[in-house]
């Protein structure tokens, strides 16, 4: 049998990628998932110097899309004391979040990337149409097939707009230079666990009192969202609904 009173708490320091100095765990720092195999990170000094140098420039520096120096969108990490020691959070997560699509080729971390026009339209990697199964025909009302309850119906995805806006409105509020970090869509809280089928390629899974970002609402019965750097759908009826963030 192991001692677990044996067991101590390990205090670590990260260095920085570009100055190789240490970066405590009380001081936040920019993260690049995509550099390095996920394992790059860089202090706010050196960021800001980059920066101010030019080798990153101001819509993709620290207050645009808060790029590396290849150019992949980068999140705010720390670390905050609770009992037992201490845990990594994410300060700021990506600008546009896990949904946007970007430009850069997934397949090559060292892909560049040039964002001319900040304010063109974001495009989220959940707007792709779906195809309804068998049987269903979306023209002609619900399914009349004998399909069990509960069958996952897609459909073709245009982004709903889940907000209140009056028809009437001829002036359209200003839209911001840059999305908000972390992205955009419906935050919700897992009061279940859920566990997909394997071959079911498309589904997210997560536990109990999970933290689902960026959802949208697909077909009442059935979500899309985002959760520990998953995207997929869900069943909507495992999760409650606590904000949405436009």
């Amino acid at each position: 049998m192991v001692d677990m009173k044996r067991y101590t708490v390990l205090s670590f320091s990260t260095k920085c990628n570009v100055c190789t100095y240490p970066i405590p765990p009380s001081i936040t720092r920019y993260h690049c998932p995509t550099c390095n195999d996920g394992d790059y990170d860089i202090c706010t000094n050196c960021y800001l110097r980059l920066c101010a140098t030019g080798k990153v420039s101001r819509d993709n520096g620290r207050n645009g899309w808060r790029r590396c120096p290849q150019s992949h969108r980068m999140i705010i990490v720390g670390f905050e004391d609770y009992e037992g020691g201490q845990k990594r959070v994410v300060v700021q997560g990506l600008v546009g979040g896990l949904a946007l699509k970007d430009d850069l080729d997934p397949a090559s971390p060292n892909s560049r990337f040039d964002h001319s026009s900040p304010n063109s339209p974001l495009t989220r990697q959940d707007s792709d149409p779906w195809e309804w199964p068998e049987g269903s025909n979306p023209n002609n009302g619900p399914d009349t097939t004998g399909a069990a309850k509960g069958t996952r119906r897609k459909l073709n995805r245009a982004r709903h707009n889940l907000g209140c806006i009056s028809p009437d409105s001829t002036k359209a509020p200003l839209a911001p230079r840059f999305p908000p970090s972390g992205g955009i869509g419906l935050r919700l809280i897992a009061i279940w666990s859920y566990y997909p089928e394997p071959e079911e390629t498309d589904e997210i899974m997560f536990p109990r009192g999970a933290e689902i970002t960026e959802a949208e609402n697909i077909n009442d019965d059935w979500l899309w969202g985002c959760y520990a750097g998953q995207k997929g759908l869900f069943p909507g009826y495992y999760a409650n609904v606590v904000e949405e963030v436009t």
